[in-house]
């Protein structure tokens, strides 16, 4: 897919920063970060109002750790995330960004890249 619209959840700044630059370089757009859950939550708040009125488009992938607190490796905090997404209908790929795979905690991804920036683009790129 060319200029995919992400959304990057992760707590860890290099990580975040790492994966915006491989998709800006790779003609995608991120609409929206995230660090921490408060603020994920706020955001998918935000972005389906925008989209509900017309504002934006859906983004097409949604890159997701599943632990946005240190010390956490239960996911917690994604399947918070995953809930509100279905809670408001939000469509889009989910692919896991995170050291432990969300899979394994529950939630469907489409893509698992265990912090792999390249491989969450490669991904992005066969949609």
């Amino acid at each position: 897919m060319e200029h995919a619209r992400i959304v990057i959840i992760e707590d860890r700044e290099p990580n975040r920063v790492l994966l915006e630059k491989f998709a800006e370089f790779s003609g995608h757009t991120v609409v929206e970060r995230a660090a921490t859950l408060p603020q994920a939550l706020d955001t998918l708040d935000s972005l389906a109002q925008r989209i509900a009125n017309g504002e934006i488009d859906p983004p097409h992938v949604y890159a997701l750790d599943g632990n946005l607190e240190p010390g956490r490796t239960d996911c917690h905090d994604a399947r918070q995330i995953y809930s509100k997404m279905r809670e408001l209908g939000l469509p889009g790929k989910i692919v896991g960004y995170g050291a432990n795979p969300l899979r394994d905690h529950g939630i469907p991804t489409d893509h698992e890249s265990r912090k792999d920036a390249g491989s969450v683009i490669d991904y992005i790129d066969t949609l």
